[in-house]
């Protein structure tokens, strides 16, 4: 029973949550897609803080916290990467924001010209007009003008 290899979740992105082997040994073994997920606590036991993380398919996740601490720093940073994979605010004024990793050094936010930090995931782009902002910033943002004009106009 000592070598049964028992999995353990070691990394949570913002869209994908990876699971690795222990000993070590790190493989590839599968990739949530956090968009729309749901997370739902369930009663703590003796030594177990768990809860759920149920995915579109309806796919179901069991995590186990050891402590209240751990189960509530889970669910908030949870809640925080679904927020802000789907946000409603991401497809205003006919925008289609995306978070996005951009590939040139030191971009700038096109609504207040500052920098937007990071390396991965620094901030959002429109799908169609290529506006690249903070996520504060969308709401300030008019509407989406695509090749010089209102996108969702019918000319």
């Amino acid at each position: 029973m000592k070598n049964k290899i028992k999995n353990y979740v070691k990394e949570l992105f913002n869209e994908t949550k990876k699971t690795f082997k222990g000993s070590e040994k790190y493989t590839f073994r599968a990739a949530l897609f956090i968009q729309g997920c749901q997370i739902e606590e369930l009663k703590a036991a003796k030594r177990e803080f768990p809860f759920i993380l149920r995915d579109n398919l309806k796919h179901e996740y069991k995590f186990v916290a050891k402590t209240e601490e751990k189960r509530s720093f889970w669910l908030k940073n949870l809640r925080d990467a679904i927020d802000r994979c789907s946000n409603p605010e991401l497809s205003e004024n006919g925008h289609s924001f995306q978070m996005k990793s951009f590939d040139e050094i030191n971009p700038r936010c096109d609504f207040c010209h500052k920098y937007l930090c990071g390396i991965f995931y620094q901030g959002y782009e429109c799908l169609k007009c290529r506006k690249r902002l903070h996520r504060e910033c969308i709401k300030k943002m008019g509407p989406c003008f695509h090749r010089g004009i209102y996108f969702n106009q019918i000319l």
